[in-house]
């Protein structure tokens, strides 16, 4: 009968330890951006990201998109399982809703993205790659088509 219980208590705590180790790795894996929002991908995506922190000094396109009115913007790059170079993977961007609402042409594809999370007047837009820069069938093909997912997905960003 001791015996018993030792092991149900055993598959107990082996099972709360696992619940915990889960949700300690949900949040380990989240790249820390500099628009306040973390982008959460698993483990081995993560570690082929980096991001930079878009500035109006870096050129014509960052310069128009704080002239527009974002309140911060990020890179997010890529880097390649064989030569480890990086490469850009998408932009995100934090608008007040109305600056973001008014850069919008309907007739234009989204200037700055598409709108992932609107919440307390704030826009979380993504502006990620058109098509994979790598042959789709090899593993950073199959990478950048599960990033293209998450990226897009407002589950994948935490504040």
């Amino acid at each position: 009968m001791k015996l018993r219980n030792i092991s149900i208590l055993l598959i107990a705590g082996l099972a709360l330890t696992s619940c915990t180790n889960g949700s300690k790795n949900e949040t380990a894996n989240c790249l820390e951006t500099e628009i306040g929002y973390k982008f959460c991908v698993t483990a081995d995506l993560l570690a082929q990201l980096s991001t930079k922190e878009m500035r109006e000094s870096d050129g014509d396109f960052q310069k128009e998109v704080f002239d527009y009115g974002a309140i911060s913007a990020s890179t997010i790059y890529y880097a390649d399982l064989a030569t480890k170079q990086e490469h850009i993977l998408l932009s995100v961007f934090l608008f007040p809703a109305e600056k973001f609402d008014a850069a919008a042409n309907p007739n234009e594809p989204p200037r700055f993205g598409q709108e992932v999370i609107r919440t307390d007047g704030k826009v979380l837009s993504v502006a990620g790659p058109h098509d994979s820069m790598f042959e789709p069938t090899s593993q950073d093909g199959m990478n950048i088509t599960a990033l293209y997912e998450l990226m897009y997905d407002a589950n994948s960003w935490k504040k």
